[in-house]
C-alpha cells in the first residue's frame, strides 16, 4: 500500500503508531511487536514527540475534546492527530498507516503482533 508521502513522515507516523502501542500494551505484549520489527527503538525515535505514553492527560482534556469534535473518525487515536499535523500529515491518514502497519506485520509472518497491534490500533 502506498501512501504517497515524505520518508520522514513515513518514518515519524510509523514510529508514533509503535509508541501509541508501547503505551498501550502490556511490557509482554509489546515485546512480541518489537522482536518483529528490527531496531524498533529507532523506529520510536523519529517520532515527532518524546517517547512518552501517548494518553489523555488532564492537561489536554479540553484540547481533546475540541480535537474530537474535529476528528471524530479517529475514536481512540485521536491523541495522534496533532503529532501527524506535526508531520505535515491530515488525520486522516492515521487510518491508513494503521492498514499499511498491520499490513507489514502479516507480510513478515507476524500475525501474532498484528493481532496484538489491531486491539489497540482500532
Amino acid at each position: 500500500m502506498e501512501l504517497g508521502i515524505a520518508q520522514e513522515q513515513a518514518q515519524g507516523g510509523a514510529g508514533l503508531l509503535l509508541q501509541w502501542a508501547q503505551s498501550h500494551l502490556t511490557a509482554d505484549q509489546f515485546q512480541v511487536v518489537a522482536d518483529a520489527i528490527p531496531a524498533i527503538s529507532d523506529v520510536i525515535g523519529k517520532s515527532p514527540i518524546p517517547a512518552a505514553p501517548l494518553q489523555r492527560t488532564p492537561s489536554l482534556l479540553g484540547w481533546l475534546a475540541w480535537f474530537k469534535q474535529l476528528c471524530s473518525r479517529l475514536g481512540s487515536l485521536a491523541p495522534l492527530a496533532g503529532p501527524f499535523r506535526q508531520l505535515g500529515l491530515p488525520p486522516s491518514k492515521v487510518e491508513l498507516f494503521v492498514a499499511v502497519l498491520l499490513e507489514y506485520f502479516r507480510d513478515q509472518g507476524s500475525p501474532e503482533a498484528a493481532l496484538l497491534l489491531k486491539r489497540v490500533l482500532p
